[in-house]
């Protein structure tokens, strides 16, 4: 099966190789169009064409007869020729054409196909950057600890409302039981008045009966400015 690929790589290093500088203007473009051909028809840097080749021949502007004389003048080129058929290969079609971009998105795809989009180490087998990178995110960020999922995934405890993994039973709102006071003189503000020296989650605008009243407004849960 040929590769099939709509390009085929130039190096910029071409320009100072010695054996193609020493080729004719038209061996240079008869090596170059030979690279299109083995990229579209062939595989893996080897094509075959059998008598009487009129690609080939069209693209180097030649005859079935002068094929083989022609190849064999162009530099890292392998020809096998027979009466019938004519075999190029270039040698090092690995190091300059497979090597590429392609080939790295080809194998990208196949793993986002099987669930792992980004490969883990690299090829000297260190942590891949992404990798190192979500490691560093996983340590320096504690974990969150929702207090409204707990009303859903956590056991009521006999509150109704649920309870938080951290805090206790929750209320009707969602915020901590133990974030109000219990002994407030006057019982109707029972599960109201908020605890301002709670350390846990609590209301952004709290209440406060007369005798938990605080003495400041920062205690109040408000800016003193």
């Amino acid at each position: 099966m040929a590769d099939q690929l709509r390009w085929w790589k130039l190096w910029t290093t071409a320009l100072d190789d010695p054996d193609l500088a020493n080729l004719s203007m038209e061996d240079c473009w008869r090596w170059a169009a030979l690279g299109v051909l083995l990229r579209a028809h062939g595989e893996g840097g080897t094509a075959t064409w059998r008598r009487p080749g009129h690609a080939l021949a069209k693209a180097w502007r030649t005859t079935w007869r002068r094929l083989p004389k022609i190849a064999r003048r162009l530099p890292g080129v392998e020809v096998t020729d027979t009466a019938d058929t004519i075999t190029i290969r270039m040698r090092n079609w690995h190091k300059y054409q497979e090597d590429s971009s392609a080939q790295r998105t080809r194998a990208w795809r196949e793993r986002r196909r099987n669930g792992d989009g980004w490969p883990t180490v690299t090829r000297d087998g260190q942590p891949s950057s992404r990798e190192t990178e979500q490691t560093r995110r996983d340590e320096t960020v504690p974990p969150l600890v929702p207090v409204t999922s707990a009303v859903s995934a956590r056991p009521t405890n006999g509150t109704g409302h649920g309870v938080d993994p951290v805090w206790g039973p929750l209320n009707a709102r969602g915020f901590p039981v133990a974030a109000y006071h219990r002994d407030c003189p006057d019982q109707t503000w029972s599960g109201l008045c908020v605890d301002a020296t709670f350390p846990g989650p609590k209301p952004l605008h709290p209440r406060h009966c007369p005798a938990h009243q605080p003495s400041s407004p920062a205690e109040n849960g408000d800016s003193p400015w």
